[in-house]
């Protein structure tokens, strides 16, 4: 390992994303659970099937059909499923929709720079190779996330500082961005290292 390095564990986390105006949540995926305060968008592949499924834990959850095994499985109590698919579609057909903001802020500040957020919006790059087959989307973070918010005029959110703290817009104020996953987790995010 170069000098100056060091090898770090990325945690991954499937989000449960609340849609707006109906019952049930979209499952997305994110590698950088550290960005959610930040986020505007939910992505999926326009081609991909996804399936409206109504879970053993009551909910009903929007996931890509490939990845209904993997992600729910665990659900699933003795002699019971863990899912019943109830409608599918492709991904295209789930553009437009919109969810509740994780965290009040984002949406405040989409507001201020007249932008989009909290909305699902489709792009290529998004795969059913893992995760959830629906991508958070925080374009001030990543490269993909960055030319997907251009592209669908999303605002560009960004609640870390220089020091790399979470700032007042987020209930994370001055906690160091990285180490707050695990408190992100609690309660809107769930760990699944199977994804």
């Amino acid at each position: 390992m170069p000098r100056g390095t060091k090898e770090i564990t990325e945690r991954s986390a499937v989000v449960r994303f609340k849609m707006k105006g109906e019952e049930g949540y979209f499952l997305a995926w994110t590698t950088t659970p550290w960005t959610l305060p930040s986020n505007v968008a939910l992505c999926v592949h326009p081609d991909l099937e996804y399936a409206k499924v109504k879970a053993a834990d009551g909910n009903l959850y929007i996931l890509a059909v490939a990845r209904l095994d993997a992600v729910l499985s665990g659900l699933a109590k003795e002699g019971e499923e863990a899912y019943k698919v109830l409608e599918t579609c492709k991904g295209k057909d789930l553009v437009g929709l919109s969810y509740e903001p994780l965290y009040a802020g984002a949406e405040k500040e989409a507001e201020k720079q007249h932008k989009k957020a909290c909305i699902v919006v489709s792009d290529y790059y998004v795969s059913a190779e893992d995760g959830t087959g629906i991508v958070h989307i925080a374009p001030a973070f990543g490269e993909d996330d960055g030319r997907i918010g251009r592209a669908n005029d999303l605002a560009l959110v960004k609640f870390v500082d220089s020091e790399g703290k979470l700032t007042e817009e987020t209930p994370f104020y001055g906690m160091r961005c990285k180490p707050t996953e695990k408190e992100m987790q609690e309660g809107a995010v769930s760990a699944d290292p199977e994804c």
